[in-house]
């Protein structure tokens, strides 16, 4: 399980690498009238149970596609709101920043010091058998691109929350029906708070 105290220190240094970029300013919003957003997230969120060695690991996935445009949404939305005449792009292209006056590329990350995750999705460690309880995390980078120039690449943060039960299934589809429904409720909600506090730290 993952102490209170590591939580904190893991946030606390975080919150540090994101200061270190500066959020984009009024005027260089209003500079902008055309937007895009790339969405490098995986189809899928992941379904891990990381072991003692890599021969104990399990990779998964949730067999949802609906978390990932759900990513692209909340950007898309939060920049429509803004006034910018927003276009998604299916591939992360150089030419991309070219083609709109501000680009927003979101990277999944691992969450720090937690292996097998990427973006987003349930993991659960596992020690010599004994398992501890599972998380749901999302952990992203953000990268603003204003007029073709990088506005900075250390927009970074990650959410976890630990679910009420203590196992996974093997498989998603294998999971019974409630254990589902927590994780698809705790996932949209985590994914939607933490791209949002994430679009307040780059000033848009």
């Amino acid at each position: 399980m993952i102490g209170k105290f590591k939580l904190i220190s893991i946030t606390a240094l975080i919150l540090l690498c994101t200061a270190c970029s500066a959020p984009l300013t009024k005027t260089q919003l209003e500079s902008a009238k055309t937007a895009g957003v790339v969405n490098n997230f995986p189809k899928e969120p992941t379904f891990n149970v990381i072991g003692t060695t890599v021969f104990n690991n399990e990779y998964a996935s949730i067999t949802d596609s609906s978390f990932h445009n759900k990513v692209t949404e909340i950007v898309t939305k939060r920049l429509e709101s803004r006034g910018f005449n927003v276009t998604t792009f299916e591939q992360d292209d150089e030419d991309n920043k070219s083609k709109v006056d501000l680009l927003i590329k979101i990277i999944p990350r691992e969450v720090y010091q937690i292996p097998g995750t990427y973006g987003f999705g349930v993991n659960q460690r596992s020690f010599l058998g004994k398992k501890a309880s599972p998380i749901v995390y999302v952990a992203l980078n953000i990268s603003p691109y204003l007029h073709g120039e990088s506005k900075g690449n250390a927009f970074y943060l990650q959410n976890l929350e630990q679910l009420t039960f203590d196992d996974l299934a093997e498989s998603w589809d294998s999971l019974p029906t409630d254990k589902k429904e927590e994780i698809i409720t705790t996932l949209n909600t985590k994914i939607e708070s933490t791209i949002n506090e994430l679009l307040n730290n780059v000033g848009i």
